[in-house]
């Protein structure tokens, strides 16, 4: 049985990668704003999970 432990995980950021990140992050703000999603809520969501890892 795999244990975590036994994972391993590398993440190799490529140059640009804030960029685009940043404007995928946009672009599904702006797709749940206008299928109705409430600003104040995400805002809500995002300050406990930032909160959460810290």
């Amino acid at each position: 049985m795999l244990r975590p432990e036994d994972v391993k995980v590398v993440v190799e950021y490529t140059e640009g990668i804030e960029q685009r990140y940043t404007e995928a992050c946009l672009k599904r703000l702006n797709k749940m704003l206008k299928d109705g999603a409430d600003l104040d809520e995400l805002l809500t969501r995002t300050q406990e999970t930032t909160e959460k890892v810290g």
